[in-house]
């Protein structure tokens, strides 16, 4: 899922250093040969393939070859963002052209992940950081529920604009107040989001496991505390956002990784 002209680059919390790259978030050295230092130096695959020709002496396609390999490899481990020329639309496109070959072997092709920055030194921070990371997600979700609500109800004939929108609002207001709830409990310690195809999630310096149990019992519980509050309000539309953001309660079961890392640490 990663061709040779996509852009690469280390998240803001990792940093190259000689020898290697530090993961301000693990806490966490990755050691370098000079191969993969020439490939992570470069702006691209491509980029970094023309380098290993000309100071290893390789053919071509082992170049092109290594160099995307070892991205995706370091992509995996979420150390390297990778970035499509053409944005989202490339990459769907690609999912797609991969996906009649990979349904055979009963697997899906990965979307390569990106890290976004977040500061936990305080609560201003987390709220102005946090906000940054999460909205463009948020927002994307809710413009493809919006989408699907317009489609369902429309099938229908119950379509309904205020509707739609309120469940679409909702969708993307519920991801925002979560994933804060999260990062709130995780204050001073070195975090960062994640997003990889329709998922998002935090990624953070290991904790004890009361204080984990209960960052993962924070994100639900405000998403629910904001339910209630549009709960409250008169009218249809603020009753659909409410029962949207009610669904954030799953959180606290193991449909959800919430729920299983608040059941683990029982």
């Amino acid at each position: 899922m990663i061709a040779a002209h996509d852009r690469i680059a280390l998240p803001a919390d990792v940093e190259r250093r000689p020898g290697g790259v530090y993961d301000h978030v693990r806490g966490v050295t990755l050691p370098l040969n000079a191969t993969a230092a020439v490939i992570i130096d470069a702006p691209t695959p491509e980029a970094a393939a023309r380098a290993l020709r000309l100071g290893f002496a390789v053919d071509d396609e082992r170049a092109i070859s290594d160099a995307i390999g070892f991205c995706a490899e370091l992509n995996e481990r979420l150390l390297l963002n990778v970035s499509a020329r053409r944005g989202a639309p490339a990459v769907a496109l690609r999912w797609l052209v991969h996906l009649p070959v990979l349904l055979p072997a009963r697997t899906l092709p990965r979307v390569p992940a990106r890290r976004l920055h977040v500061d936990t030194s305080s609560l201003r921070t987390i709220l102005v950081t946090g906000v940054c990371a999460t909205l463009p997600f948020a927002l994307l979700a809710g413009i493809g529920a919006c989408v699907v609500a317009s489609l369902v109800l429309g099938g229908l004939g119950a379509s309904s604009a205020s509707m739609t929108v309120a469940l679409g609002v909702a969708v993307g207001i519920g991801i925002v107040v979560h994933e804060l709830g999260h990062l709130a409990l995780l204050r001073g310690v070195p975090a960062c989001a994640v997003t990889r195809g329709a998922r998002l999630w935090l990624l953070h310096r290991a904790v004890e496991r009361r204080r984990e149990a209960l960052v993962a019992a924070a994100g639900p519980t405000v998403a629910l505390a904001v339910a209630a509050l549009i709960l409250a309000l008169p009218g249809p539309s603020a009753a659909v956002a409410g029962l949207v953001l009610s669904l954030h309660a799953l959180g606290f079961t193991v449909l959800t990784g919430d729920g299983r890392t608040l059941c683990a640490r029982r």
